[in-house]
């Protein structure tokens, strides 16, 4: 699978390794409420995940979004070509 075909949550799991502990706190909160954790503001996403917003900026970027606007560009693209493979943590 290359990087255009994986999903966002594909992409969080194959970093969670790699995230530090505030990022994986905020990555398994993306996953259990996903795909709608995303759809929101940044700020919400860092209040849910007990993070700060900061850290919802990093993460994004370590999974190779410029920024939170790409992140949820991506996420809205996903929801609107069809099922997802929702994951439960």
């Amino acid at each position: 699978m290359t990087d255009v075909e994986l999903t966002i949550s594909d992409r969080i799991q194959q970093k969670l390794d790699d995230l530090t502990r505030a990022e994986r706190q905020l990555a398994h909160s993306i996953l259990e409420n996903y795909p709608a954790s995303g759809l929101g503001p940044l700020t919400a996403l860092a209040k849910d995940a007990n993070v700060s917003a900061p850290t919802v900026a990093r993460m994004v970027q370590k999974l190779g979004y410029k920024g939170y606007p790409e992140f949820q560009a991506e996420l809205r693209e996903e929801l609107g070509s069809g099922p997802i493979n929702f994951l439960r943590i």
